[in-house]
């Protein structure tokens, strides 16, 4: 069929191209950073138990370097024990002191899968020396349950108490979990050593630095 060319007078007009403004496009991209932003820090801060301090949340599955026995935490070799209190298990607070022998002082996390892999040779080391050297486990910044819990199933009987804020694991320079501090009968930090200790590393510890 043939078909006939209008007029140019009566042909419809020609579609123009629409400018997209480029400040609604600035303006659109800036809100799905900011909100991809948000989110990631919304996942953040809901990512594990309130601690009810203003503590930083530890990674108790980050195991530090331990060439140094220092790992990532502070040095406080040579320092006297701070005047400070953690609370047992049965909700008392205590002043923490070696009462006059040599103690160590290990502080762990039910979640922290070195410190359930070091609890029995901690309780190993607590079985050949307790009687001449003190021995006191410190959980941090962990529940109640939980702590009972894992004392149950790894079997240790050393006394135990808790840091619920980790205030006391601050004070003795701490990062990272497991953190063992061995201290003097006289109450100055004689070593520290972040990661986990195996039965004879503790016993070599104890031999070279707390021995009288």
């Amino acid at each position: 069929m043939e078909t006939t060319a209008l007029p140019p007078d009566d042909r419809p007009p020609e579609a123009r191209p629409r400018r997209v403004n480029r400040g609604l496009l600035w303006a659109a991209a800036l809100a799905v950073v900011v909100l991809g932003i948000a989110t990631v820090i919304a996942f953040v801060a809901g990512d594990g138990n309130s601690t009810g301090g203003a503590v930083q949340k530890l990674d108790p599955n980050a195991e530090a370097p331990v060439d140094n026995g220092l790992g990532d935490g502070t040095d406080v070799t040579g320092q006297a024990v701070p005047a400070i209190t953690y609370t047992t298990f049965d909700g008392v607070d205590v002043a923490l002191t070696t009462g006059g022998k040599p103690l160590v002082l290990n502080f762990w996390s039910s979640t922290c899968t070195p410190c359930i892999k070091e609890m029995p040779d901690l309780e190993a080391s607590f079985q050949a020396n307790g009687s001449k050297v003190g021995y006191l486990g410190m959980q941090v910044v962990d529940g109640l349950d939980a702590g009972q819990e894992m004392i149950r199933a790894t079997g240790v009987t050393y006394p135990m108490g808790r840091d619920t804020k980790g205030k006391v694991f601050q004070a003795f320079g701490g990062v990272v979990l497991p953190r063992t501090v061995m201290i003097r009968a006289d109450g100055t930090i004689a070593y520290v050593h972040s990661g986990a200790l195996s039965a004879g590393d503790l016993q070599q510890a104890i031999d070279e630095h707390l021995a009288s």
